[in-house]
């Protein structure tokens, strides 16, 4: 019988939590579009450098976007840099080697079940960023993003330096009014065109609301029927 030759790499791990920044939030999970979403974050590290951004989280779901992780990045598992020779082949020339190639196939779909093939909203997109900011001498850092006229869910994300510690987190804020309205109205018209508002209520609160709704027009156009409705709406 032919020898059994074998090879193996083992890597030796290190404990690398000193170099981690870790990240705490004490912000409300809800808040009201006039208020806008305060955030208090505590880093444990006095002095370090914090970049925070607040984004859509419908768009981060479009295109599968991961929360950065610097400390992943830099303290990742490295690959092999030396080179092994062997002369196996040569001893015994006669033996087939097998070598398997894997690969690919790895990158995220785009996720187009996260898009609206139907309607076609002219609502700004919802992404801010705070630039780089400096934790205070406990180590917090307190940062306002205002989030006028916008509804839905906020993914915060957090990106902390000191020295050679990273670290980074993320934080959901659903961003909803008592009563949110969204109105639908064409892109072009012409004249003489008739066309109907599509106007869709959400109902945020616990208890069913009795509603008035009235739609007023400037310009030259005028409302075709009744520009006031009353309407009975439950919970959303």
């Amino acid at each position: 019988d032919l020898p059994g030759v074998s090879f193996g790499i083992v890597p030796l791990m290190m404990d690398l939590k000193p170099r981690e920044v870790g990240l705490t939030w004490d912000t409300p999970s809800k808040v009201k579009s006039r208020e806008g979403i305060s955030l208090n974050l505590d880093t444990g590290a006095p002095g370090a450098q914090v970049v925070l951004a607040a984004v859509d989280e419908g768009i981060l779901q479009i295109v599968d976007f991961k929360t950065p992780d610097p400390f992943q990045h830099f303290y990742r598992k490295r690959g092999l840099t030396t080179s092994t020779l062997s002369l196996f082949d040569d001893v015994l020339p006669q033996l087939d080697r097998k070598m398997s190639v894997g690969g690919g196939g790895d990158e995220p779909e785009f996720a187009s079940r996260h898009l609206n093939p139907v309607a076609a909203k002219r609502v700004k997109s919802f992404a801010q960023f705070s630039g780089i900011l400096t934790a205070d001498a406990k180590g917090h850092v307190v940062y306002h993003f205002p989030t006028d006229q916008f509804h839905g869910e906020v993914r915060v994300m957090a990106l902390a330096v000191k020295g050679n510690r990273f670290g980074a987190s993320s934080y959901k804020v659903n961003v909803a009014d008592a009563i949110i309205v969204e109105p639908s109205f064409p892109r072009f018209l012409a004249p003489l065109d008739i066309f109907d508002v599509p106007v869709l209520l959400y109902n945020m609160q616990d208890q069913k609301q009795d509603l008035k709704v009235e739609l007023k027009i400037q310009g030259p156009a005028a409302v075709d029927g009744e520009a006031v409705q009353e309407v009975s709406l439950g919970p959303s």
